[in-house]
Order: structure tokens, then sequence, then C-alpha cells
């Protein structure tokens, strides 16, 4: 076999056809798949985006609800610290009249 320009021509062809239709067959849809796939890995990024931004809304709403739990608990508190001395000076002063009630019923 003799190598002519006629037969490297042949070859050439041959070749360029060849890789036209692994390019076509394989190539293509492979590339349109990763097209697909970027598109909706950047459609997935932003939904989590959007979602990551919700949650940050609702962790602010949160810590807000949370700073006026605590106020109302530092309220409630103080109310109760003053009953308990409300009480206890209740207390003294009954046992005070119970202590005169009992010297009087005693006499």
């Amino acid at each position: 076999m003799h190598i002519t320009l006629e037969n490297v021509s042949i070859y050439i062809a041959i070749v360029s056809f060849a890789v036209g239709m692994v390019k076509i067959i394989i190539i293509a849809p492979l590339q349109k798949d990763n097209r697909v796939l970027q598109q909706e890995s950047k459609q997935q990024v932003e939904m989590l985006r959007k979602e990551i931004d919700q949650l940050r809304v609702s962790i602010e709403r949160l810590a807000v609800c949370i700073e006026t739990i605590e106020r109302n608990i530092g309220e409630v508190r103080e109310r109760v610290v003053l009953a308990e001395s409300s009480a206890k000076s209740a207390h003294k002063r009954l046992d005070t009249l119970e202590s005169k009630v009992y010297c009087s019923r005693s006499e």
C-alpha cells in the first residue's frame, strides 16, 4: 500500500467523520446534560439562599421574642420578691396580733 495524497485525504475524511459522530453521539448529550445539571444546581443554590435568608429572619424574630420573655421574667421576679416581703411583714404583724390576742385571752 502506497501512501498518496488521495489516500491521505480519504483517511482524513474517515477520521473527521468518526470524530464528528463521536461528538454528536457521545459528547453533545453529555454537554447538554451538564448544562441542565448546572442550571438545576444554580436553582438549588438560589433556593438554599432564600431558605437561609428566611431562617435568618426567623432567628432574629426569635431573638426579639426571647429578649421580651427575659424582660417579663425579670418583672415577674421583682413582683414575687415584693409579694414575698409583703407576706413576710404580714406574717410578722399577724404573729404580734396573735400574741396580743393570746395574752388577752390568758388574762
